[in-house]
């Protein structure tokens, strides 16, 4: 090789190594990521200690809703008393008016006080209860019924010298008692009371009734009404 071309091949030489530096760092960043992934799993950098923690925020606890009292601006919301062969309404009735669920007609006696409410389509002994300021979870109990229907008119009222007869069960039921059968009897003698059918609450007293009673002495209480046939004894007993 002459002179001339060993000049030539070295520099060449210089050429290729100078445009290799020059081309390293970008090759290097092109292949340590490439699409986000790191090639050569870097490390990230070391956490910086000083930096103060961020604070979590505590959600604000939602408040709950004020409970709603259903006889609020009642006088004195009123409430079935039960005793053995009783049931009292203590308390006033009154009337707040119709509303859903509560559409019904009130009746009421002489002095102004409410002694009735007939039943409307779609009613229900909640809202009734709310409309008159009563308690009528037993309402219906109260009027001798397992529920209530359209035209059914329950009674507010109660006479303290007239007995009413339990609904479920006889006073002093014995363990086993047979409910079914006598509150159905009741049933049929809350039917013909409303009738004022006092022959058939007889018949039906005698011959089903009276011996589903295991005291004597209640069972004469109501027979000594049946023999007196006052209906609206009779009702307010059975109906």
């Amino acid at each position: 090789m002459n002179r001339s071309q060993k000049i030539a091949v070295a520099v060449s030489a210089l050429t290729v190594a100078g445009l290799a530096a020059i081309a390293a760092p970008a090759i290097a960043a092109a292949t340590s990521t490439v699409g986000g992934w790191s090639l050569f799993g870097q490390a990230a950098a070391a956490p910086d200690d000083t930096a103060a923690p961020r604070p979590v925020e505590t959600p604000a606890d939602t408040p709950s809703p004020a409970p709603v009292d259903p006889f609020d601006g009642c006088e004195r919301p009123a409430q079935i008393n039960w005793g053995r062969m009783t049931a009292q309404i203590a308390g006033i009735v009154e009337d707040r008016g119709p509303h859903p669920y509560a559409e019904g007609t009130v009746g009421a006696d002489e002095s102004g006080a409410i002694t009735t409410y007939t039943v409307a389509p779609g009613d229900g002994l909640i809202m009734i209860g709310e409309r008159l300021c009563i308690e009528a979870g037993a309402l219906d109990m109260f009027n001798h019924s397992r529920d209530i229907y359209p035209g059914q008119v329950l009674r507010l009222t109660q006479d303290p010298n007239v007995p009413n007869v339990p609904f479920l069960q006889p006073p002093d039921a014995p363990e086993g008692f047979q409910q079914i059968p006598y509150q159905q009897a009741i049933v049929d003698m809350r039917k013909a009371a409303n009738a004022g059918d006092v022959d058939t609450m007889r018949r039906i007293w005698t011959k089903t009734l009276a011996p589903m009673f295991p005291v004597q002495a209640d069972a004469d209480l109501i027979s000594a009404f049946l023999d007196a046939g006052d209906i609206t004894e009779l009702r307010q007993m059975f109906a």
